[in-house]
């Protein structure tokens, strides 16, 4: 896992592997929107997001 202080919104890194966990932190305004777009634009299949 890296660590959080380097993790970009606009290159959040993808799971690896089928059930693993990604936690953010303090995301402003409307940076975990950007998050979550990215994220599933980088991934072919669906995404959940649980808030």
């Amino acid at each position: 896992m890296s660590d959080p202080e380097l993790l970009s919104p606009l290159t959040p890194p993808a799971p690896l592997a089928a059930g693993n966990v990604t936690r953010w932190g303090r995301l402003y305004g409307s940076s975990f929107a950007l998050v979550i777009a990215q994220m599933a634009q980088q991934h072919a299949g669906p995404v959940v997001i649980t808030t």
